[in-house]
């Protein structure tokens, strides 16, 4: 069986579909900064982002409602968020 990585939505617990729109929420470690980055970007902003700074904790949103939802909770509390940060594995 083949396995494929299920994103679900850090906020909401909306499960990714095919064509949906998505965004990562990158927290960084030692600043009051966030950045919203469209998830089939993520990878390379990601990578990025770790060799310039250290990257607290990082969310999925299933859109941008969600996405600025999880920013200012991220900058409201100043610590990480309950959420995922991890995208799970199914069998398909």
């Amino acid at each position: 069986m083949a396995r494929q990585q299920v994103v679900i939505c850090d906020k909401c617990g909306a499960r990714k579909k095919e064509a949906n729109h998505w965004y990562t929420v990158f927290h960084f470690e030692g600043y009051e900064a966030t950045a919203i980055v469209p998830l089939d970007m993520c990878a390379v902003f990601g990578e990025h982002a770790i060799q310039t700074s250290v990257i607290r904790q990082s969310l999925d949103a299933c859109g941008i409602e969600c996405a600025v939802q999880l920013q200012s909770m991220a900058l409201s509390s100043g610590q990480p968020i309950n959420g995922s940060t991890e995208r799970r594995e199914a069998t398909a």
